[in-house]
């Protein structure tokens, strides 16, 4: 899951709309909607209140396990150590 769609689903999980989100964080509608799409992406002041809002981990909106997966199996193709994904994930 890309970060937009985690904000897409915390909010509808939360039953607030784009429109309300965007109040509390103090952007615009259209903000939200980037982000839910992925065409743009929360500054850091912005993921820190999504975070708090939606009682989950900063490192859980910007990871994405699929993105190491397919890092792993580049590292393996290339015999790289795999320190380079962990240090990624962040299970260093």
């Amino acid at each position: 899951m890309t970060t937009g769609e985690k904000i897409a689903a915390l909010r509808k999980k939360g039953g607030m709309t784009q429109e309300e989100l965007a109040e509390v964080l103090n952007v615009s509608r259209q903000s939200v909607s980037r982000w839910e799409m992925d065409i743009a992406f929360p500054e850091t002041d912005k993921l820190i209140k999504l975070s708090k809002i939606f009682a989950v981990s900063i490192d859980y909106l910007l990871n994405d396990r699929n993105m190491c997966i397919r890092i792993w199996f580049r590292i393996l193709s290339l015999k790289l150590p795999p320190t380079t994904c962990t240090r990624i994930n962040g299970s260093e």
